[in-house]
């Protein structure tokens, strides 16, 4: 990393490429040219990384007279049309003897790491920081899952525990860089979920249990239903011609007549999802009880009525 450098130094460096990783040390400082007024304001010290990708059109040195402003286009560099895939929060402070800062450590989808620290005189800006994080990760949200499912772009559905401090969504659209078919992916969508133990962080619980529920509606006149695999015995073969990509996961499947899937192998999340009551709902939906899936709120308030329907549907076919 490089160490703190004068502004025309930073700034011809900024201008010119577009660092890899940047740390921005946020601190508060007076305006010496208006001494009489006392006029506070935030000063921003960074360090970059060696690499980094060169600007295809170099940025004007000109419109960078300050450390704001630097700051300012770095935002803009990290989040513009880039997803946010990491997020976690630390402590830290630059040297033995300075002060503490509060920091966020970001990484996009691009692999640019921005790491914020922010004194205690400014904590302002870091509130204002989570909050635009937070923006940020919805609007992933809506881009990357939303939209993709409620156009029917997406064909396959998987789901994952990560590592990461920050869930995400991410949708691949037909990616033909490898001729081998088993290697390439086609209009996959994944959401990458956190865990404590066994138990799924109750955000991302109700972003996936949305996002199934939205999936099958995008589906209805496909006959969305659900089978537990460990291997192809329960499915016909035209059930498996059907399906796209092959299914190796063990665990629940939700299969649709033209081949689009959902594969969820992590038994605490099945165990989630079966609490949800999506698996209920689904059923409900497959025998003609209901034409559409309510939402996850709609269901749990309704969670009586439509174990009714259930019973009533059963006693109906058992007198049959």
């Amino acid at each position: 990393m490089y160490p703190f450098k004068k502004l025309v130094s930073i700034r011809q460096e900024i201008v010119k490429r577009i660092p890899q990783e940047i740390t921005v040390f946020v601190s508060q400082s007076i305006n010496t040219l208006k001494l009489e007024e006392s006029e506070l304001y935030c000063y921003y010290r960074f360090l970059l990384s060696e690499e980094g990708s060169v600007r295809e059109i170099p940025l004007k040195a000109k419109d960078f007279p300050n450390t704001k402003a630097l700051y300012n286009q770095i935002i803009e560099d990290f989040f513009t049309d880039k997803q946010l895939v990491s997020c976690k929060e630390e402590i830290k402070r630059f040297s033995a003897d300075s002060i503490w800062y509060l920091g966020i450590c970001l990484r996009n989808r691009q692999g640019m790491h921005l790491n914020l620290y922010y004194s205690s005189q400014t904590l302002f800006a870091y509130e204002e920081m989570k909050q635009k994080v937070e923006e940020k990760k919805a609007s992933d949200f809506y881009q990357y899952g939303i939209i993709p499912i409620q156009g029917r772009m997406v064909k396959r559905m998987v789901f994952y525990p990560t590592e990461n401090d920050l869930s995400s969504v991410y949708y691949i659209r037909d990616n033909e860089e490898y001729d081998n078919y088993h290697l390439r992916i086609q209009k996959q969508f994944s959401y990458y979920y956190q865990k404590s133990g066994n138990k799924i962080e109750t955000a991302d619980l109700k972003g996936i249990c949305y996002l199934i529920r939205l999936f099958i509606n995008s589906h209805l006149e496909f006959h969305p239903r659900y089978f537990y695999l460990t291997n192809y015995s329960n499915l016909t073969s035209e059930e498996i011609a059907k399906v796209t990509f092959p299914l190796e996961t063990k665990g629940l499947n939700i299969l649709c007549d033209n081949g689009a899937f959902i594969e969820i192998s992590d038994l605490d999340l099945i165990d989630a999802i079966e609490k949800s009551r999506i698996l209920d709902d689904l059923w409900l939906l497959r025998h003609g009880l209901i034409d559409t899936l309510p939402t996850q709120e709609e269901s749990l308030e309704k969670k009586e009525w439509l174990r009714e329907l259930n019973r009533i549907y059963r006693a109906n076919q058992d007198v049959k």
